[in-house]
């Protein structure tokens, strides 16, 4: 073993740890060498539940140098704890994995400063963000925090329930291929008129202030199914706008999908929902196509896509 350089086993380990993190702890507590040889890339992937884990973890950046602690791929959820996640930890933590961080995945209740939290430290670097949107008012940040300008590198966006606040995001990610909407209500004016520019250029914003879309490859839209039972007339004004936008793809981007899945949909989100996040997070990060394989499996004859029963399609 110690004839191999330490370099090497680095190299081996990194192709490993993207389980969360379970790999990289187990290794460290093999030997001493192993533990040398993980630490650059013990934290490749974290997935952090629970308050109590993330303000471990927060000391633990705070206590490494920052070259032990190159975070690429971050899951965060509340967990079984019912105290919620301290502000100033979450921030804590985005700010010290912000430069290398590539997926963020957060399952955290839908708080606005924790949006702020994304929307004001530096992700010069990330690729993929799923997240809770907002049935309120947009989120604002903290007095002296600035919204970054542009997610320079975001290609993959997943809006999990109102998608409304999405629109603090599109604008700032100009290189956005790839957008998902799931388990949503309805869609504003102002998103619904971005939407329909991105399927149909002709079609002019209404605004000013409304982003483009022209980067976006993919549009994938799952409604909430509690709307088609509860109100009926609020699922054919949703089907009415469904309609509208797919009159107006005229180069196949959008996927509109209608599951047979009939479970609710509460806050906060169910245990198979939050493993099916999880295990899409872990297959991103392992080079599969996780929530985005509806992209290149639906078909796109009809109004709605129609997907046999698959409970992972619906968060």
């Amino acid at each position: 073993m110690n004839e191999v350089p330490v370099e090497t086993w680095t190299r081996i380990f990194a192709l490993v740890c993207s389980d969360g993190g379970r790999m990289g702890c187990a290794l460290s507590e093999t030997c001493r060498y192993f533990r040398d040889a993980v630490l650059p890339v013990q934290t490749y992937s974290v997935a952090l539940l629970g308050r109590t884990k993330m303000v471990a973890f927060h000391g633990l950046l705070k206590a490494r140098p920052p070259e032990s602690c190159r975070v690429q791929h971050l899951f965060l959820s509340q967990g079984t704890e019912k105290e919620k996640v301290s502000q100033d930890v979450l921030e804590g933590v985005l700010r010290y994995v912000g430069p290398t961080l590539r997926t963020l995945t957060t399952l955290l209740p839908q708080d606005f400063l924790t949006r702020a939290s994304i929307l004001c430290n530096p992700l010069p670097r990330l690729e993929e963000l799923t997240l809770h949107g907002s049935f309120l008012d947009l989120p604002v940040a903290k007095d002296g925090a600035t919204m970054q300008e542009s997610f320079p590198s975001l290609k993959y966006l997943h809006f999990l329930s109102a998608c409304n606040t999405v629109l603090l995001f599109i604008p700032r990610a100009p290189r956005l291929s790839h957008l998902r909407l799931s388990g949503i209500h309805g869609i504003s004016s102002a998103l619904s008129s971005c939407l329909m520019h991105a399927l149909d250029d002709s079609v002019p914003l209404p605004a000013e202030g409304i982003p483009e879309l022209s980067s976006l490859e993919r549009i994938i839209i799952v409604p909430d199914v509690r709307v088609i039972r509860i109100a009926q007339s609020q699922h054919q004004v949703r089907q009415d706008e469904m309609r509208q936008l797919k009159t107006r793809d005229k180069l196949n981007k959008l996927i509109l999908v209608e599951s047979s899945h009939h479970e609710q949909l509460d806050w906060p989100p169910s245990h198979d929902s939050k493993q099916a996040e999880r295990r899409y997070w872990v297959e991103r990060m392992q080079g599969g196509a996780g929530c985005w394989a509806l992209a290149e499996k639906l078909p796109t004859g009809g109004v709605w896509a129609k997907v046999p029963h698959r409970p992972d399609l619906l968060f």
